[in-house]
């Protein structure tokens, strides 16, 4: 369901500019993989993916998703 979520022009251009970044910040030993850059995009895919049963107000759908995934006992 989340890969499902479309990243836009964009969001993909400011995470690339956010990869570059990190390669070039001298504090940082290393700076982002390809691989790295594609894994946020997926966290931000879910996170917009998971805001979506915030706006929609369906408290009990996203707790019987999020169940699917983590036990909440």
């Amino acid at each position: 369901m989340v890969a499902k979520v479309s990243v836009e022009l964009p969001v993909r251009e400011y995470l690339v500019n956010l990869c570059a970044a990190t390669r070039i910040y001298k504090a940082a030993a290393l700076g982002l993989s390809p691989r790295g850059l594609m894994i946020w995009q997926r966290m931000a895919q879910a996170n917009a993916f998971l805001n979506l049963f915030a706006a929609l107000q369906l408290p009990t759908t996203s707790k019987r998703f999020l169940g699917l995934c983590w036990n909440f006992d």
